[in-house]
């Protein structure tokens, strides 16, 4: 492991890891809270789980009606949006079932809700890339990507509107160093004087859900290096797709004292 602040990669065994508490011990040239955490959630998180489909086993409610990347046309903004970044729609949906989320599940069914924004605008699921995240052939959660470019010179940013199917220009700066500057109507707002926009995420994560890791099926599958099973832990998705089968994201910066057990453990 390697920090852009250290001198030279930490090396620690796998046993070393599990015995470390915080970030700090494996990551000693950085300052940080964070820890390895437990992921307590809502001890009724459960109850709101619906059967796959295709398993039959109780998971966290779907992001809605979805088709999969590799059943999209090549003019579709999902197929541009990952071809751009370096990505092939095939091997996204082999590691994670990667699919274009067309319709949210139902609003105010189960307790899901999604918070009204400017310009027509919710935090939902549709309009966006999911990301699944596979155990044993099912969704165990599953994280959503909302499509996004910066113009060639740098200075406008746009995001594909998750109801019209047109690009909504969020955001302009005066240089390509310089902050970005929200535009009407994505500059309103609250009575508190904080932007309306500014809690909508690139990523939208399953409600009900726990941490659990994505690529993990893939990585399962990949062959063995050495004659030993190998993976390598990254914070989101696509930077796990970078790896290929044997990338597994983390969802997030730190990783649960369950799923380091199970990357331990190996299975």
């Amino acid at each position: 492991m390697r920090t852009c602040q250290s001198k030279a990669p930490h090396f620690f065994s796998v046993e070393e890891l599990l015995e470390m508490a915080t970030i700090q011990q494996r990551h000693p040239d950085i300052q940080t809270k964070a820890g390895v955490v437990g992921g307590t959630t809502d001890d009724n998180r459960e109850s709101h789980w619906e059967p796959d489909p295709a398993t039959g086993v109780k998971c966290p409610p779907p992001p809605g009606k979805t088709t999969p990347l590799i059943e999209l046309p090549d003019t579709h903004a999902a197929i541009w949006y990952v071809k751009s970044r370096g990505f092939e729609p095939r091997k996204l949906w082999e590691q994670f079932r990667a699919s274009w989320c067309y319709e949210e599940y139902p609003a105010g069914q189960n307790g899901i809700h999604y918070r009204q924004l400017p310009g027509g605008w919710k935090d939902t699921p549709q309009g966006r890339i999911i990301f699944h995240s596979m155990h044993k052939g099912t969704p165990m959660t599953w994280q959503g990507r909302y499509l996004e470019y910066v113009s060639e010179d740098g200075l406008n940013k746009y995001a594909l509107h998750p109801y019209r199917n047109e690009w909504s220009h969020l955001a302009t700066r005066a240089g390509v160093h310089q902050p970005w500057i929200p535009v009407a109507p994505f500059d309103e707002t609250d009575a508190n004087g904080n932007l309306k926009m500014a809690g909508l995420s690139k990523y939208r994560t399953a409600k009900y859900s726990y941490r659990a890791m994505m690529g993990w099926d893939a990585a399962l599958a990949a062959p063995d290096k050495d004659g030993l099973k190998w993976c390598v832990l990254c914070e989101g998705p696509l930077d796990a797709a970078r790896v290929g089968p044997g990338g597994v994201a983390l969802i997030g910066k730190s990783i649960s004292a369950e799923n380091a057990a199970k990357v331990a453990e190996g299975g």
